[in-house]
């Protein structure tokens, strides 16, 4: 068996393998509307659709949690990989609302098995060679790459789909479907590189190894839940994802349609819409690399820094509703992803520090959960509100209730408390492995 990694190597096989993870959803975030009305579904069909990878998500997040702290984290990523794969093959081929339903039911299987076991991987094997390794860091670098990735995958997205277009008879979604080819060859490539650079020592190999293992996930999702039951600060945590998860779909359902209004029906142009996915996505790049100053301005007390964030992005998506014209949208969808880039690693680094290794998938897996479901059922009810009172009021709405989730972030709970120190110049050692102290360091 090999020598488990270093923090250090641990690190760049974990933000190598986040990069090409986030790559095919770069490529995705813009036609996710129109690929589907583009191959004649009405928004209403897209909604119910976009549901279903929803319902999938709920359904099989803890007990997929649960599958990866039992049997290890590098088959469930192995096995939620094929699964995208699959996923993306039928949004290839699909044409009508019960196809395209069963492509996001497959993607939000994806979705559920993908949740957690990667970064738990990381965070075990960076604190089995580390004990007292400091993951905002870290976690906040995983956020600069998972940002860049996306803003990567949606400009070339928009390449490739105007391209595309630009040749002569060439039908209309064809520039989309070339969008989904590529997302499905990355996701190969992501596959690949599971395969390769994420290393596991496990105490049993083999089938028998597996199928006992498979079998003590009940339990273990039994203990992850008593350990949320017991403390209430990663209840409000977990609150927290709850209103994030709502917030985020009103975000992300309704800014192509509004950009269509502002440019006038302009937003079939593909890399136009690839251009302001990325961004966003380095917006949300920028913000990660903003938490460690944020951090030493508000006195290492990571609980406040999120409540701030949670604050300044509420006011963000409020300035969406406000603003009457495409440059002024660009502007707020800017700031919205800075302070979202920003909250997710201070989110996981709470998050993180209220578990122990045993359950960490599995509360992962929780928190993603109640963010898709509340996203999934927020979505619904955004959307008929959007459609009676229109997009602006349904983003002042959206801002409200993102900045609501702020006081959750103070709840105490157990004595463990979640604060995480941010190192001094005088912690800092020069043999310190690249990158714990130099800033830069999730998930969705």
């Amino acid at each position: 068996m090999s020598a488990p990694p270093t923090a250090a190597a641990a690190r760049r096989a974990y933000l190598v393998v986040l990069a090409l993870r986030w790559l095919p959803t770069g490529l995705m975030v813009p036609i996710f509307v129109l690929l589907m009305t583009g191959r004649g579904l009405s928004l209403a069909e897209v909604g119910v659709a976009a549901a279903a990878q929803g319902v999938a998500i709920v359904v099989f997040e803890l007990p997929t949690g649960g599958l990866a702290d039992a049997i290890g984290r590098r088959p469930v990523l192995v096995l939620s990989s094929l699964v995208a794969t699959a996923g993306l093959a039928l949004l290839l081929v699909a044409d009508d609302v019960t196809t395209f339903a069963l492509a996001w039911a497959v993607m939000g299987v994806y979705r559920a098995l993908d949740s957690g076991p990667l970064e738990a991987w990381f965070v075990d094997a960076a604190l089995a060679a580390e004990p007292d390794r400091r993951l905002e860091h870290d976690l906040t670098r995983a956020g600069v790459v998972l940002g860049l990735s996306l803003a990567v995958g949606a400009v070339a997205g928009g390449a490739l789909g105007a391209a595309v277009a630009g040749r002569d008879g060439v039908a209309a979604t064809e520039p989309l479907t070339a969008m989904v080819a590529a997302a499905l060859v990355l996701e190969v490539v992501h596959l690949v590189a599971v395969l390769i650079l994420v290393r596991e020592r496990r105490p049993a190999r083999g089938l028998g190894a597996a199928v006992r293992a498979a079998r003590a996930t009940p339990t273990v999702v039994r203990a992850a839940l008593d350990v949320m039951r017991r403390d209430r600060g990663l209840l409000a945590l977990l609150g927290v994802e709850v209103l994030w998860g709502v917030g985020l779909t009103g975000i992300e359902r309704f800014w192509q349609p509004r950009a269509a209004e502002l440019l006038d029906g302009a937003v079939d142009d593909l890399f136009v819409l690839g251009l302001l996915g990325a961004a966003g996505w380095l917006a949300h790049a920028g913000g990660a690399a903003l938490l460690p100053p944020l951090l030493r301005l508000v006195g290492g007390r990571t609980e406040w820094a999120a409540a701030l964030l949670r604050i300044l992005q509420g006011a963000a998506v409020l300035g969406l509703a406000l603003v009457g014209g495409f440059t002024g949208l660009v502007i707020a969808y800017v700031a919205v992803y800075v302070a979202h880039g920003a909250s997710n690693p201070a989110h996981e680094a709470l998050l993180h520090r209220r578990v122990a290794a045993a359950e960490r998938a599995t509360v992962l897996s929780a928190n993603s959960l109640v963010s898709q479901g509340s996203g999934a059922l927020g979505g619904i009810a955004l959307g008929v509100l959007a459609g009676a009172a229109g997009i602006p009021v349904t983003w002042a709405v959206t801002a409200a209730i993102l900045a609501a989730a702020a006081p959750l972030y103070l709840v105490r709970g157990t004595p463990r408390a979640a604060r995480i120190s941010l190192p001094t110049d005088s912690d800092r050692r020069p043999t310190a492995p690249a990158g714990v102290t130099a800033g830069p360091g999730e998930q969705q």
